[in-house]
């Protein structure tokens, strides 16, 4: 069996190998992590996934370019008269400061368009609350029109992230090349900085440093996407057909569980996987794509989009054809997360599938299992955007996010291996149903009935955020609803003749 196969202690070995890439140090010297796209360390998480899926003995493993707005970020402080000097991190796109930037604080809440009344902030630094109800990019463009050279961010009111003492937060930016400097400190650390600037008799001088290198793509910035192959028994021919299973390299911090560990299951599952076949000296009915992406937290500036950038440009631009071809695609995004229990998203026609192989191993989920509909914040989106189903599993637990998520504490203390194994042995057994079904197992009725309800419903398809971009295009939005509603009606009717048509030769039970 597959499950025999997968040996934790090298899953053990390459988390470990993970958290020890980076390239950003603390006011102590020590590693904070960071493998930011297009990174020296990004590059060596890259370089290392390609070599180990050599030695696994893949066939054809490319390191495939991207081109990204590439983010170093190397370290970051902030000196406060009568304070310890503050360990800060950055955010995905923010610029450096180019050395030390020194000037007077000035404490604006949370930082929205009120919070600058009556106060000067020209050739200032802003210190901004971020409460987690506002993108980090709507707070920078706020320092900027306001004339701020820097913005010190913290979270001591925050409702989502940054909840844990001293922890720090680190997130795409989102910003534009023109935006000041934005660094992050925590809560506790915000507190104190108020508390100091309240008791001054006077102004409060700052010192703070944030050291990034920055280079846009037009300057050569890139990072890489792996792949490699388990050739299925049709290799080669048209007659191929396609299984992706994938992750993410790029970490905040030392990003352990997000996305160490899902770089693990892929080269765990690629050696299970291939020492199985070899023994049995039989090949997988469909080909195994493995693939492991860079610039899945943040990859280009100047666009609200950040996220999914490597995911979306492999399957746009360097395999476009594996679109109509693969039969599924699985994604592993922060598992092995201990005491919680295990996410699933899927496209509807996959989510009964789904749900039957975690039901037959409901003794490897000891903490229990959430279905959650289809969201865009990772890689499986834009794959299933293209047309290939997708399911991603992660461990999005509240706690996490609240205490853990791209922050310093997303360690290696965090995972339970015991509790990784048994997810790895439930996705392998998820790969195998879908590499070797003699009949893709789709639920296209569940896919059928969406668009039903969905085109039934006149005043949920009004799309009013698209109504810009229809006046700007001179499009006929009525016209466009009513050629997509046709085309829907047309899936949902051969739907039901296919259904009816496999109910009798007793291949679905309908």
């Amino acid at each position: 069996m597959i499950a025999d196969k997968i040996n934790i202690d090298y899953a053990k070995e390459i988390i470990v190998r993970l958290r020890n890439m980076g390239t950003a140090v603390s006011i102590d010297g020590e590693s904070l992590g960071f493998r930011g796209a297009g990174s020296r360390s990004a590059k060596e998480a890259s370089l290392y996934v390609k070599d180990e899926m050599i030695r696994i003995g893949l066939a054809e493993v490319t390191l495939d370019e991207i081109p990204v707005d590439a983010w170093e970020f190397r370290g970051a402080w902030v000196d406060v008269p009568g304070l310890k000097r503050m360990q800060a991190a950055s955010f995905g796109g923010s610029s450096g400061t180019n050395g030390e930037l020194k000037g007077e604080m000035v404490d604006v809440g949370n930082g929205i368009r009120s919070d600058y009344d009556g106060k000067d902030l020209k050739g200032k630094i802003a210190l901004v609350n971020w409460s987690g109800d506002s993108q980090i990019c709507i707070l920078m463009m706020e320092a900027k029109v306001h004339g701020a050279i820097a913005v010190v961010l913290t979270t001591y009111d925050n409702n989502r992230y940054g909840m844990s003492d001293g922890e720090l937060q680190c997130h795409d930016g989102y910003g534009r090349r023109e935006y000041p400097p934005v660094i992050s400190i925590s809560g506790r650390d915000g507190l104190a900085i108020i508390e100091s600037l309240k008791s001054s008799p006077g102004p409060v001088d700052v010192t703070l440093c944030s050291d990034i290198l920055l280079t846009p793509q037009e300057d050569g910035g890139h990072g890489w996407n792996v792949v490699g192959y388990l050739p299925g028994e049709n290799w080669g021919t048209e007659d191929d057909e396609l299984l992706i299973i994938g992750d993410h390299t790029d970490a905040w911090f030392f990003g352990a569980c997000d996305n160490n560990t899902g770089v693990a299951f892929v080269l765990v599952l690629a050696d299970a996987l291939k020492k199985a076949y070899d023994e049995t000296g039989i090949k997988p009915h469909r080909t195994i794509v493995f693939v492991a992406h860079e610039a899945e937290e943040y990859g280009i500036m100047e666009t609200y989009y950040t996220w999914c950038w490597g995911a979306w440009y492999e399957i746009t631009h360097h395999h476009p054809e594996w679109v109509g071809k693969s039969v599924a695609g699985l994604f592993v995004d922060c598992i092995g997360f201990r005491g919680h229990p295990l996410s699933v998203e899927s496209t509807r026609e996959l989510t009964k599938f789904t749900e039957t192989v975690i039901r037959r191993n409901d003794s490897n989920l000891p903490h229990g299992c959430e279905f959650r509909g289809l969201s865009t914040w990772a890689d499986h989106w834009t794959y299933a955007a293209s047309g290939i189903g997708a399911i991603l599993f992660s461990d999005w637990s509240e706690d996490y996010i609240n205490h853990y998520y791209h922050s310093q504490y997303d360690d290696l203390d965090v995972i339970d291996y015991d509790y990784l194994r048994k997810v790895f042995v439930i996705l392998a057994d998820l790969a195998d149903s879908l590499i070797n079904a003699p009949i893709i197992p789709l639920d296209l009725k569940a896919t059928a009935g969406q668009l039903r309800s969905s085109f039934g419903n006149g005043s949920e398809l009004s799309v009013t955020d698209l109504q810009s971009l229809h006046e700007k295009y001179n499009l006929d939005q009525g016209e466009f609803l009513g050629q997509a509603s046709a085309l829907g009606e047309e899936f949902s009717e051969r739907v039901d003749r296919l259904a009816d048509a496999l109910s009798n030769q007793n291949l679905t039970d309908g």
